[in-house]
């Protein structure tokens, strides 16, 4: 041991002794390309993880049966809810006297039947459904964008409740606008952004049905029966 002693002359009494302990230990200095990776001290030894263990694991290709699987399904449950509540939708603006509305209803109603349509091919064997598929969500998606751009052209204020006319004239006083001026900004709003997420929405099935394309016609020509 090391022992370093100071007693004090003029009170004689006071003490300090400072006693270090020789023991070895051992220390990893910073990386720039990471942190510590371990360190050793006479109790304790933590293992840093290895960059590689954070690694995902990459996911193995759908099999060309699954992916056939889930396109079918997809493309069902899609076709039968565009069928069904643009069919409403349609109906609806048929009641009310609204014209444009019950023909885009009708037009998305059809495209729902196209998508089902190639749903059924595909289950008869058929690759070319893959073809019905995409051109389905591609005249879905010029049937929205051409929807809106008719109602951005021509505007027509949607009648309001009495129950909500007190509410939308303090919103406008509010933002420093007439109440026609506040209507015509939010339902062009509501039109951009139906544009929007439908581009983004049909676009993404798009892509989803181009690239189960190769996969779906393995499938179909493994159950082709021979002779």
């Amino acid at each position: 041991f090391d022992t370093e002693a100071k007693n004090d002359r003029s009170g004689g009494s006071a003490t300090q002794s400072t006693i270090a302990l020789p023991q070895e230990r051992e220390g990893i200095a910073a990386s720039p390309r990471g942190p510590q990776c371990k360190v050793h001290t006479n109790r304790l030894e933590v293992r840093c993880p290895h960059k590689d263990d954070k690694r995902p694991m990459p996911q193995p290709p759908l099999l060309p049966d699954e992916a056939l699987f889930r396109v079918q399904r997809l493309a069902r449950r899609d076709g039968l809810s565009m069928l069904v509540i643009a069919g409403l939708f349609a109906l609806l603006a048929a009641l009310a006297g609204d014209f444009v509305g019950a023909i885009t209803g009708l037009l998305v109603a059809g495209a729902g039947a196209l998508e089902l349509h190639g749903a059924a091919l595909l289950n008869d064997g058929r690759a070319r459904g893959m073809n019905w598929l995409v051109g389905s969500q591609i005249f879905l998606l010029a049937t929205i964008l051409g929807y809106c751009a008719l109602r951005l052209l021509h505007h027509e204020a949607p009648p309001i409740p009495e129950e909500m006319r007190s509410l939308i004239d303090l919103s406008a006083a509010e933002l420093g606008m007439t109440t026609e001026q506040y209507l015509a900004t939010v339902y062009r709003v509501g039109l951009w952004l139906v544009a929007f997420l439908s581009l983004l929405y049909q676009g993404g099935m798009v892509i989803y049905y181009l690239r189960r394309r190769a996969a779906v016609a393995r499938a179909l020509a493994e159950t082709v029966e021979p002779g």
